[in-house]
């Protein structure tokens, strides 16, 4: 058994981070597309403003980055609190298999 004594704050942040942006970028991007084509259309466009809020294409495209920014401070002041705790009580443990 390995127990994880500490986590590099700003390695983890930027590796978490990453991953909310990928993440993210995965729904968003063809979600603004999606609000982009029934903006433009006749039949969808006075529903779709009376029932999304800012349903600009830019401010949904822009969400995956705020989703990296905050994914970067959540998950810095996550290590730091997994440090401090880690070292009174112990860290995580984790068993690997020898090959």
């Amino acid at each position: 058994m390995k127990r994880i004594k500490r986590f590099g704050v700003l390695q983890t942040a930027k590796v978490i981070a990453t991953l909310y942006l990928i993440g993210s970028a995965i729904f968003f991007v063809p979600l603004s597309l999606v609000i982009l084509v029934a903006k433009n259309s006749p039949v969808f466009s006075s529903a779709l403003q009376r029932t999304i809020g800012p349903s600009s294409p830019l401010f949904v495209m822009l969400l995956p980055l705020l989703y990296g920014v905050f994914g970067f401070i959540v998950a810095s002041m996550s290590c730091l609190i997994y440090n401090f705790i880690a070292t009174k009580i112990g860290g995580i443990e984790v068993e690997f298999d020898q090959e």
